[in-house]
């Protein structure tokens, strides 16, 4: 059906959002793991509404004020690059 898909490592989550963002030119985004099936689109919306705040931030993460399993973070290219580029454990 050539629908664009990218497949990264299984093991290293970071390398595989690095990847794929860096593959289709991403400048912002918004990551939602599979393992969350209880996804908001208010809290996304406000995730995405308060990344694009000023002062400019690098990340927007929920996990402690929202239901389990409903988690979702905004973050900049900048900033994932940083991250991939300064991991160093498998847990980084």
């Amino acid at each position: 059906m050539k629908i664009p898909v990218f497949r990264g490592s299984i093991n290293d989550v970071l390398d595989r959002y690095y990847n794929a963002a860096k593959k289709y030119r991403a400048d912002v985004i918004v990551r939602i793991t599979g393992d969350c099936p209880f996804i908001d689109p208010e809290i996304v919306a406000r995730s995405v509404k308060l990344f694009f705040t000023k002062p400019p931030v690098d990340r927007v993460g929920y996990n402690k004020r929202i239901p389990e399993g409903s988690d979702v973070e905004t973050i900049s290219f900048k900033a994932l690059e940083r991250a991939w580029k300064e991991a160093n454990l498998p847990s980084e």
